[in-house]
């Protein structure tokens, strides 16, 4: 195996570092690395899913998926109104409070004290396209700027727990924040992270840098949302590598993803990525993701964009990357930032953001804007896959009756029920401990059930 996994975007953090370079990058390769190989080793083979360290004999080709991101579930279950949607993504969630992207019903993952079991406050944003953002407003509360990041939570936890001056100077640079304290990133006792089960799901020691720490919450450092990972996005691919249906080959969402069930039925994201890749291994091909690793903004669609009515003269040049410098963009941007440059005015005034207009409606959220804004990740495919049998299907689509617009799953082959209680099961079975989806993974493998690290669709949890 030759190379190491680089940052994503391959961005110049860790050489920044004064006394833990060379433990960054290594940590960093170790993370990915574990991904790739824990999925196939530890879960059922997966015979057209590759490690990009090791690839198969032959010519590499390169995919790149691309969706909006703006939340889909949000919007299904407001029945189409991209505003009302847009307005509920504003708000964080405390960890185990209803999201509002998925119906009544469920029972959610929260955060408590590990000693004293008392839950504890901590939000993510219900922002689940790999993309999350914060806004900034004047005193007549009117968005003067936009901040968007798809930055992973799992690179910020290895600077965060490897080397606490790097994130503290981070942070003051990212935010133009340099009074941020810097207690308030790590935790200060110990955490654990409760499934609706009732079941431990992760641990974090006291110390520990908090993924979910307010100022995070304040100027979207990096994801928060418990599908936002790196981890979902590897096992999505490993997962999507499979033929699904073993009766009737499936090739098209959303009988293809809900066969599967390897992501969220609902999103603009899972269901995108998916069909791009089982597109390619239906064609032959065996898979991965590219090196470096990790989700990005590609761009912003502005032709929607409008002032007075009229179209917005160099509007384009408003959305500048900031992760990485403008200068080192190629095709991976982790951050970018909408505002109106200093000077340009209007009505004798300094443009706002708020006073431009998108498909007519005067931008009072961030999500207005995420609609606009193609996400990607760049995958990898080879010619010559191993043959494999179809899998059995897991689920079939049924429309909620409350919300027509969003697809409930129901077990496969079994007719569409007279409510809604569907969804509820299905994201409770998507979002439910990783022991049970792993054990049937190793017996299907004839392997045993090991205590690793396992990349899950919520992230990086410890399977005991």
């Amino acid at each position: 195996m030759a190379g190491k996994f680089g940052p994503p975007a391959m961005i110049g953090d860790f050489d920044r570092s004064q006394t833990h370079k060379q433990r960054l990058y290594d940590a960093w390769h170790e993370t990915i690395d574990s991904y790739m190989t824990a999925v196939n080793r530890y879960r059922a083979a997966t015979p057209a899913f590759f490690n990009p360290l090791a690839p198969p004999a032959g010519q590499i080709a390169q995919a790149s998926p691309e969706w909006s991101g703006m939340p889909n579930m949000l919007v299904a279950m407001n029945d189409g109104d991209v505003l009302a949607a847009a307005r509920l993504a504003e708000t964080p969630i405390r960890w185990g409070d209803q999201d509002p992207g998925h119906p009544k019903g469920i029972a959610y993952s929260m955060a408590r004290d590990a000693t004293t079991r008392q839950r504890l406050d901590l939000f993510y944003r219900p922002q689940d396209e790999y993309l999350e953002w914060s806004l900034e407003k004047d005193a007549a509360g009117i968005i003067t700027a936009i901040n968007f990041t798809c930055e992973g939570p799992e690179y910020w936890e290895t600077i965060g727990n490897t080397d606490r001056a790097l994130l503290e100077t981070l942070y003051g640079e990212i935010s133009g924040d340099k009074d941020i304290p810097a207690a308030d990133l790590y935790f200060s006792k110990p955490v654990e992270m409760v499934d609706g089960g009732g079941n431990v799901s992760r641990t974090f020691a006291a110390n520990d840098y908090n993924p979910w720490n307010k100022w995070n919450l304040k100027y979207a450092i990096h994801l928060t949302h418990d599908s936002n990972s790196l981890g979902a996005e590897v096992n999505l691919g490993r997962d999507a590598s499979y033929l699904w249906g073993k009766d009737v080959l499936k090739t098209s969402d959303p009988d293809l993803i809900c066969c599967a069930a390897y992501g969220e039925i609902n999103r603009n994201s899972d269901p995108t990525i998916g069909a791009k890749v089982n597109a390619l291994v239906r064609a032959g091909n065996s898979v991965s993701l590219r090196n470096p690793v990790g989700l990005y903004i590609k761009g912003l669609d502005t032709t929607a964009f409008s002032l007075d009515g009229n179209p917005v003269a160099n509007i384009a040049s408003w959305f500048v990357p900031i992760r990485p410098k403008p200068a080192d963009v190629k095709d991976m941007i982790l951050r970018a930032r909408f505002a109106v440059p200093d000077g340009v005015m209007h009505g004798g005034k300094k443009l706002r953001v708020g006073d431009i207009t998108v498909d007519g409606t005067a931008i009072a959220t961030g999500g207005q804007v995420a609609r606009y804004i193609t996400m990607t990740l760049y995958g990898l495919a080879v010619a010559g896959a191993p043959h494999q049998q179809p899998k059995v299907c897991q689920l079939s689509p049924c429309p909620n009756k409350g919300h027509p617009d969003y697809i409930d799953g129901v077990d496969y082959g079994t007719p569409c029920p007279d409510t809604g209680a569907a969804a509820a099961a299905l994201v409770k079975n998507l979002h439910a401990t990783s022991k049970a989806g792993l054990g049937s993974g190793l017996q299907e493998a004839g392997l045993a059930a090991p205590t690793v690290r396992v990349a899950r669709r919520t992230g990086t949890i410890v399977i005991p």
